[in-house]
């Protein structure tokens, strides 16, 4: 019976424990609030501390499930319930049924922490990819209406600020090639002044 009365008072405090962290993390939350209507918190870290919030409640629950559990356990032993310990001893299968009470509290209190923990981080997948997406894309504008002559880029590659991405042909102006045999390019009259005729 000591043992369970030791037991008690270290779930007593440890919920107050868990109360006092849930009261920070809820004072945290409404600060962070007020600070993301003006932008000064990020969305990211609301979503945290939101977490922080839900999961300091969740503990605070299974260790009040626990010391409900461990009451009725205590009022047993009280009323000399836990006396006898033959294979049908009712008392023996009233402890048994609150253990397993206990354990499914503690299961409980785990899966909601766990559930608050993947809807979490479901949202930050979703914060992640909007910047990703957001990160991934952007518009060019040219100085000149005119089609795409090379592209200096592959898909998916990483790029630089400053770095050439392609090349315009401006389609304003005319556009002229020409040809010369080599030959004449390395003659000594090559080097004279020139008049083109276009035909």
């Amino acid at each position: 019976m000591l043992q369970l009365e030791a037991r008690i008072a270290e779930i007593q405090t440890s919920i107050e424990a868990a109360a006092a962290r849930r009261d920070e993390a809820s004072a945290a939350v409404e600060r962070a609030s007020s600070l993301a209507k003006s932008g000064n918190v990020s969305t990211v870290e609301l979503a945290r501390l939101t977490r922080e919030l839900s999961v300091a409640q969740q503990t605070e629950l299974g260790a009040r499930k626990r010391l409900d559990a461990a009451k009725v356990e205590l009022t047993a032993a009280q009323n000399g319930s836990f006396l006898g310990d033959s294979y049908n001893d009712r008392p023996s299968s009233v402890q048994r049924e609150e253990e397993m009470r206990q354990r499914a509290g503690d299961l409980e209190a785990d899966l909601a922490r766990t559930d608050t923990e993947i809807a979490w981080l479901a949202n930050e997948i979703i914060i992640e990819e909007a910047r990703f997406a957001d990160l991934s894309e952007a518009n060019i504008t040219t100085p000149v209406a005119g089609r795409v002559w090379e592209m200096m880029t592959s898909p998916g590659e990483d790029v630089q600020a400053g770095q050439p991405l392609l090349k315009i042909l401006d389609c304003s102006g005319a556009v002229i090639t020409g040809q010369c045999h080599r030959e004449r390019l390395q003659s000594p009259a090559a080097r004279r002044p020139r008049q083109l005729r276009a035909e």
